[in-house]
């Protein structure tokens, strides 16, 4: 019988510049595994398909996730996930492709507009990296002196951010962060549409996840998300911060050190000032993003 768990993992592989949505049969990342193979196994290491690349909608993005799900229903999957840059879908396939499989590939294929690969693993994702026991270990193999640092609540929470802004396009977020005092994901959106957008994006994550509740063995994993109605979108906010560090006085006045940073942060744009001013006070009044732009002081560390 197939050892998969019943939980499946939405790997967090959100690099950057990459977009991928993950499910897995397993809890681990397969690691290692350099083999490529089409699903015909008379057509090793060479992509399925060559489709062009086309951008697929919210809908399709959410169907194309339960699609996923519903792929590791064949005995023969480890893990499969998407990654939107590419058109691609991704799937780790132990031994060979069945001819079921191979032709609802197929389907999702034509159905979606999107390319497949398939990578050859010899074993499930939740046994390739099984624990063995000191005592099982040969004699010339020594246990780690470093072991890996268990996962905190922050970095689960950083994990759903990281998903979510994936997920969400500029114009349909404002900011997507970790609240460090609490470790609450707090999600800013510009419209109720928007809203109910990551709220279902949310459901699903947790439901593939398997962390719709509280745990009480593993409560470090359930994230607290909250949503926050924002005047601007990440789009807009980003546009804002071009058009600031480009213009000629705040040049000239980052030049004589009289601003020390400017960034985004939250819905707004950041001026951290040494010295103000009339003259970048007036300019923020007339400039057209002045709804967005902040200005704060910023205080040298006193050397004494």
């Amino acid at each position: 019988m197939k050892k998969k768990i019943v939980a499946f993992l939405l790997a967090a592989i959100m690099t950057a510049g990459m977009g991928v949505s993950s499910f897995a049969a397993g809890t681990n990342t397969a690691a290692g595994m350099q083999q490529n193979m089409s699903l015909s196994s008379a057509a090793q290491n060479k992509k399925i398909s060559t489709s062009k690349k086309k951008e697929l909608t919210t809908k399709q993005l959410l169907e194309l996730q339960k699609e996923q799900l519903s792929l590791l229903d064949y005995k023969e999957m480890s893990a499969v996930y998407f990654v939107k840059k590419t058109n691609t879908l991704h799937l780790e396939v132990v031994k060979k492709a069945s001819s079921g499989l191979q032709n609802r590939i197929k389907q999702i294929e034509k159905e979606y507009g999107i390319k497949t690969e398939v990578k050859i693993v010899d074993q499930y994702e939740d046994l390739l990296e099984e624990v063995v026991p000191p005592e099982d270990l040969p004699e010339e193999v020594q246990p780690t002196e470093n072991p890996v640092k268990e996962k905190t609540k922050e970095d689960y929470a950083w994990d759903f951010a990281n998903y979510l802004s994936d997920q969400l396009t500029g114009n349909e977020y404002s900011y997507i962060t970790v609240r460090q005092s609490d470790v609450v994901l707090e999600i800013g959106v510009p419209s109720v549409k928007a809203m109910d957008k990551a709220i279902e994006l949310v459901e699903i994550y947790r439901e593939v996840k398997g962390i719709k509740f509280i745990d009480q063995l593993y409560p470090e994993k359930y994230v607290t998300v909250e949503y926050h109605l924002s005047p601007f979108s990440r789009s807009q906010i980003i546009q804002a911060y071009n058009s600031v560090v480009q213009d000629n006085l705040i040049r000239k006045l980052r030049g004589d050190d009289s601003i020390y940073s400017i960034n985004y942060h939250g819905d707004r744009v950041r001026i951290e000032y040494i010295d103000k001013g009339e003259e970048l006070k007036e300019w923020r009044e007339k400039s057209k993003y002045s709804n967005l732009i902040s200005l704060e002081p910023f205080y040298k560390v006193n050397p004494q």
